[in-house]
């Protein structure tokens, strides 16, 4: 086939293992070094505890992940959330390919 993509050399295994376990820790823990996060060492103030997947851990991170709906998005509209996802997730790509809400 004489196919050639050079930029798939950069996937080497120990590189896929390292970004899926700084995604689980950043989903876990928030921003911290915790299980190999993607955070920097220890914080500004004390060193972080990471023995409990609790809220002190997420109190303490660096950063969190979060999303809210737009304030004009109606909520009790299932269609309305389908496509602000549909643009937040897929640039609204999934819904122009004629794929249906699927909402009752």
């Amino acid at each position: 086939a004489g196919l050639y993509a050079p930029q798939a050399q950069l996937l080497t295994p120990p590189f896929i293992v390292g970004l899926l376990n700084g995604l689980f820790s950043l989903y876990e823990y928030g921003l911290t070094n915790c299980d190999e996060g993607f955070a920097y060492g220890n914080t500004r103030y004390a060193p972080r505890d990471c023995g409990d997947r609790g809220d002190d851990t997420r109190a303490g991170a660096d950063g969190a992940l979060a999303y809210a709906l737009a304030p004009s998005t109606d909520v009790r509209s299932g269609a309305a959330v389908v496509d602000e996802l549909d643009e937040v997730l897929s640039g609204g790509r999934v819904l122009r390919a004629g794929v249906s809400h699927g909402v009752a």
